[in-house]
């Protein structure tokens, strides 16, 4: 009887508590880092945001940026971008690392860089023509999958 009452207190418990991590909240722009805002302003002033959000968790805060024709910008919390996926032209060659530029433009003649996602072990870049490929810190192609 106890432990019925233990799993029905703590079921209760979880469905009451308020929601935190993982919580997509509409931001106004200019509440973006300002290294975000300079990178945005910098490289996309073109295109139109549709929406900015912010994710908190215990430790950790992300920024996304939608723009109206479908690309998508993520930032950490201090404002470096994380990954940014674009629809309708290649990621801007200034936010590519020149070693990764390099590297497509010898082995993958004419690509052009759709995405690209970085994190503290490697980078994810995808063609336009649908092949992935996977750098390590050092900028070492790593994998190739078509």
């Amino acid at each position: 009887m106890k432990r019925m009452l233990l799993l029905i207190a703590s079921a209760i418990l979880l469905s009451t508590r308020p929601a935190s991590a993982g919580d997509d909240r509409p931001i106004a722009y200019a509440d973006l880092p300002a290294a975000a805002r300079e990178l945005l302003a910098a490289h996309f002033d073109g295109l139109r945001v549709s929406r900015s959000t912010v994710e908190r968790s215990l430790l950790e805060r992300e920024y996304t940026v939608l723009f109206s024709d479908g690309s998508k910008i993520e930032f950490d919390k201090a404002g470096a971008w994380t990954k940014i996926e674009c629809r309708r032209q290649p990621v801007p060659q200034a936010l590519v690392p020149q070693a990764i530029r390099d590297a497509v433009a010898a082995d993958f003649e004419g690509a052009r860089i759709r995405s690209i996602e970085r994190d503290r072990r490697e980078y994810e870049v995808e063609l336009e023509n649908g092949i992935d490929l996977t750098f390590d810190r050092q900028f070492r192609l790593v994998e190739v999958d078509d």
